[in-house]
């Protein structure tokens, strides 16, 4: 069995019992924080989120769902809805209701979420001692950017901390590295480049500076072996997974860069000048950006690779015209975690000039770290994201609970079966025409706007409320785009 987090580093020995207790209790803190905006207080950063992953997953699970177009034509990976349907089965086994389906699967992101915090700690403990290592992970494990972003379906969150274990893996620093965790680390990074086609200059990089660190140290390139097979483990699962969904390996890679990057659908939905990532963080963090930069900057000098794959992650990305912040997140993901190791290397210091003080050091940073975590999630910035979509998760899921729905549309915002879970069509209106042609085909309306003649308003979420109309519906077949009744092997070869 592969030991992910070794306690072979330069100060690392066996953690106490009480030792190991306050890291399960840090870890348990992180993992119920990102259940916060994902269970208890919903909320969608994107509808990729709803769309490309845990609809889909329902499809797999429950048999029907909303299809996007890219699920059309094969241009995405059944990776991840594949592997959230496991969890979403898993909780249906309790209940079959929304919230169980749906909080086994944000439950298991949160968990791997988490594990981002146990690195970040595994990599200060080895330089500043077990109160070194809480220091270190106190900012992946609190910042509110990684509590939002961290248990999202959303690719990019997912891959995350899948880059951050395989970079923790692959240490050159660790003294007794093993087959095995070379082997590990290749396959998570391959795996995080599968998930998410932008980060392969990521995986590029890893391999050149390996390489190079062979080199320099005149060790066999032989040794790099492992590291090869498990990314080539990675891509060869994801070529024969496509290959058995759609049509032929790597399909959904492929089919994905050609019509995000070469026919420029990625940039019908918008453009953004080189700078926005950069001004996007200055403008979103304010004065705590330089901080985060310095402390950075400064745990950077003893984990070179991580700081150079999150500059890399920025850099490519502000490249590509079409930018949104979510696209980064790998690269905040790191930043924290640099950040944490610079403020447990600034304790350190302060604690070596005071004798003894090196607990009341680690106690007061993360205290600090708390309370600027606090201060930031209840800033300006911070409040519309946590609100974002509330509306939309609340009247979704209150249509569920609804008696006699023999149709569903939304008129003005949309929905998923992932949250209606009722097996009855839905209608996408975009316009008064299909409202007027499609409405004898539902009897349950999610809209923004005064609910037409006929409906009778139940109840409003802010912005979108839920009407109903009394009467049955007609046969009246839902918009083209989607399908309600796949047939994914089906689908997947036509």
């Amino acid at each position: 069995m592969v030991k992910i987090f070794d306690r072979d580093g330069r100060n690392a020995g066996p953690l106490s019992a009480t030792e190991r207790a306050a890291l399960a209790a840090l870890f348990l803190a992180a993992m119920a924080l990102r259940l916060v905006p994902t269970i208890l207080h919903p909320s969608l950063d994107h509808p990729d989120e709803l769309f490309q992953s845990l609809e889909q997953a329902h499809r797999l699970v429950f048999g029907y769902g909303e299809i996007p177009w890219e699920f059309h034509i094969g241009a995405r990976s059944w990776l991840l809805p594949g592997a959230l349907a496991g969890f979403m089965w898993l909780g249906d086994r309790i209940a079959d209701q929304p919230a169980f389906y749906l909080g086994a699967a944000h439950a298991a992101l949160a968990a791997l979420a988490a594990t981002s915090m146990l690195c970040a700690f595994f990599w200060g403990r080895r330089w500043f001692g077990f109160w070194g290592g809480l220091v270190a992970a106190a900012l992946p494990a609190l910042w509110p950017d990684a509590i939002y972003f961290g248990a999202r379906s959303l690719s990019e969150c997912v891959a995350a901390p899948l880059l951050v274990a395989a970079l923790y893996l692959l240490d050159s620093e660790v003294k007794r590295p093993t087959t095995g965790r070379h082997c590990a680390g290749g396959f998570l990074l391959g795996l995080a480049t599968m998930l998410r086609l932008q980060l392969a200059p990521v995986l590029a990089l890893a391999v050149v500076w390996r390489l190079a660190e062979d080199l320099r140290r005149r060790t066999a390139l032989k040794t790099e072996l492992p590291f090869v097979i498990g990314i080539a483990l990675a891509l060869g699962a994801a070529g024969l997974l496509d290959a058995v969904t759609w049509r032929y390996p790597f399909q959904s890679l492929w089919l994905y860069f050609n019509y995000t990057a070469v026919d420029g659908v990625a940039d019908s939905f918008g453009t953004l000048p080189w700078s926005f990532y950069l001004s996007g963080l200055i403008a979103h963090w304010r004065w705590y950006f330089p901080a985060m930069l310095l402390l950075a900057l400064l745990g950077g000098w003893r984990l070179k690779l991580p700081l150079a794959a999150a500059i890399a992650i920025v850099l490519i990305h502000s490249l590509v015209p079409h930018k949104e912040y979510r696209f980064i997140y790998p690269a905040i993901l790191l930043i924290l975690i640099l950040a944490g190791l610079g403020l447990a290397q600034i304790a350190a210091w302060l604690g070596a000039r005071a004798a003894g003080a090196s607990r009341g050091l680690a106690l007061a940073s993360l205290g600090g770290v708390a309370a600027a975590s606090a201060v930031f999630a209840a800033s300006a910035e911070m409040r519309p994201m946590w609100n974002a979509g509330n509306d939309l998760i609340a009247a979704a899921s209150y249509v569920h609970g609804l008696d006699h729905v023999c149709g569903i549309a939304a008129d003005g915002t949309y929905g998923g079966y992932a949250y209606f879970h009722r097996d009855v069509p839905f209608y996408w209106l975009t316009n008064a025409v299909e409202l007027a042609e499609d409405e004898p085909g539902f009897n349950v309306l999610m809209t923004t706007q005064a609910p037409p003649q006929g409906f009778e308003r139940l109840r409003c979420f802010g912005g979108v409320c839920v009407a109903r109309r009394a009467g049955a519906c007609a046969p009246i077949a839902p918009p083209p785009i989607f399908s309600t009744r796949p047939n994914i092997a089906g689908s997947a070869k036509n």
